[in-house]
């Protein structure tokens, strides 16, 4: 990308007409301050569910930090079940990890690949303890960065996409009785939901294929 082009990107992603955006993601914080579960199933490799009960969400829309343009809760750290497969890379250390893959059981990692440089997961993951645990399910919103650009906080933002971060999860999101994960890491991971994929809350479709659903 030119410089001229990624002024433009950042002009774009940043001059959104916020209280707009605002409103738009309160749809989704409401249905989500209400649910249990969350399921995410995308191609044939992520199919991942978590409770979310009793925990809240937090809807970002560029008062906090800009670019806004996600809302982000805490799984129940014990919950998440399933696979995932992150097909955006994490960028850490200067180290491109690419085609990530975990398996949760009982909220906790207990397999994880990568396509390349596997190793830097294994650095996360033996960090401590509660570096194999989920502390983040964020859902992108912001339609005015459509490319990725190995700055996360332009890129977890992303429209038509879902990160998730293993390590510690934000106190604000945890709700009473509910344990919050501390970690030393927090470490964010994207999926593409543009297509074949869907975003379901108590077993009612929200998103699919990148595209939402509000009643």
């Amino acid at each position: 990308m030119s410089t001229e082009a990624y002024e433009e990107f950042v002009y774009d992603a940043v001059t959104l007409d916020w209280e707009a955006q605002r409103e738009f993601q309160a749809n989704l914080v409401e249905i989500l301050d209400d649910a249990s579960e969350v399921r995410i199933r995308a191609g044939e490799e992520t199919d991942i569910t978590m409770s979310i009960e009793g925990n809240t969400a937090e809807n970002d829309y560029g008062e906090a930090n800009l670019p806004g343009g996600e809302v982000f809760t805490a799984p129940v750290k014990h919950s998440v079940e399933g696979e995932v497969h992150f097909d955006m890379p994490l960028y850490r250390q200067g180290r491109e990890v690419e085609g990530v893959r975990l398996t949760f059981e009982d909220g906790k990692v207990t397999e994880f690949s990568a396509e390349r440089n596997e190793d830097v997961l294994q650095g996360v993951f033996d960090t401590d303890e509660e570096a194999r645990y989920l502390g983040e399910l964020g859902i992108g919103m912001n339609d005015a960065i459509d490319q990725f650009t190995y700055n996360m906080l332009f890129d977890e933002k992303m429209g038509e996409t879902v990160h998730m971060a293993v390590g510690s999860a934000y106190p604000m999101c945890v709700g009473e009785g509910n344990e919050v994960n501390d970690s030393a890491e927090h470490v964010d991971m994207i999926l593409d939901m543009s297509e074949d994929s869907v975003i379901e809350v108590d077993g009612e479709v929200v998103q699919e294929d990148g595209e939402f659903i509000f009643e």
